[in-house]
């Protein structure tokens, strides 16, 4: 299979993608981070995108989650030519979406604990429906405490979890949060979506990162992950959750930089 190859002549563009309930805010740190690292590391300056998910942050008056195919015509849009896709968690589901459908745009994709399937069924790891059941219920109720439950479950196993948490929170809290509908929506096309069949039409070079203590992305999932897309390259963090990009920032980082390095024309 014929794989394509990043572009050096240009400068570099990053758009990052972000999960269920969050915001581009999440990324803030990060994407600092990151670009010192391509300007140090490979020479090159780098334009990094972080995008809003229709219905999210900045995108607070859009809806397009209905299913994952109008979400991730809605995120195409709005991609820069030529680009590197990291897409966390559902983030990571639009942007296998958008590999699978061959968007011209996308480079390269990295997923940050993604899955082509989240729920759980007798062939495959995942959450379990109930779990997505509940945050449903909860919703009617209180998207903030929906959204708490669910930032505490993402740092299960962290020894600074509660430092996690708030920091995610504030990222939450920084840009407007989104409504039921959109939370709904968002938990629909987890539950809904499953693109296992589909992988092997991924023709661009893809990253894939775990976390071992993942407990929405089970790592046992990586395994039959790499099984369906075999061009892929898996690393999985030991001591990592669902937001490795919070608790192992500088290891995303170098894995990240070396994977781009690696597939770039020089």
């Amino acid at each position: 299979m014929q794989i394509r190859q990043l572009n050096k002549s240009t400068e570099l563009q990053i758009c990052l993608l972000h999960g269920w309930g969050m915001n581009a805010a999440i990324f803030e740190q990060f994407s600092h981070l990151l670009e010192l690292a391509v300007n140090r590391e490979l020479q090159q300056t780098v334009d990094i995108h972080l995008i809003d998910l229709p219905g999210y942050g900045n995108e607070i008056g859009q809806y397009a989650h209905g299913d994952i195919a109008s979400l991730s015509a809605a995120v195409e849009r709005r991609l820069p030519d030529d680009c590197v896709v990291l897409g966390w968690s559902l983030g990571g589901l639009v942007a296998q979406a958008l590999a699978v459908n061959a968007c011209k745009k996308i480079s390269a994709l990295i997923t940050v604990c993604s899955s082509p399937k989240f729920v759980a069924s007798d062939d495959w790891p995942g959450i379990d429906a109930k779990v997505l059941a509940n945050f449903q219920e909860q919703l009617v109720h209180s998207s903030v405490k929906t959204l708490k439950r669910f930032l505490a479950i993402q740092n299960l196993g962290q020894p600074d979890a509660k430092t996690n948490i708030q920091r995610m929170l504030n990222a939450v809290n920084a840009k407007p949060i989104a409504n039921a509908d959109t939370l709904k929506g968002g938990l629909n096309i987890l539950h809904n979506t499953d693109l296992r069949e589909h992988l092997h039409l991924i023709k661009v070079p893809t990253l894939r990162l775990y976390g071992r203590l993942d407990s929405l992305v089970p790592h046992k999932a990586q395994q039959k992950i790499t099984a369906l897309h075999p061009t892929c390259k898996s690393i999985v963090y030991s001591k990592a959750s669902h937001a490795p990009s919070m608790s192992h920032p500088q290891d995303m980082i170098d894995d990240i930089v070396s994977f781009i390095k690696s597939v770039k024309k020089y």
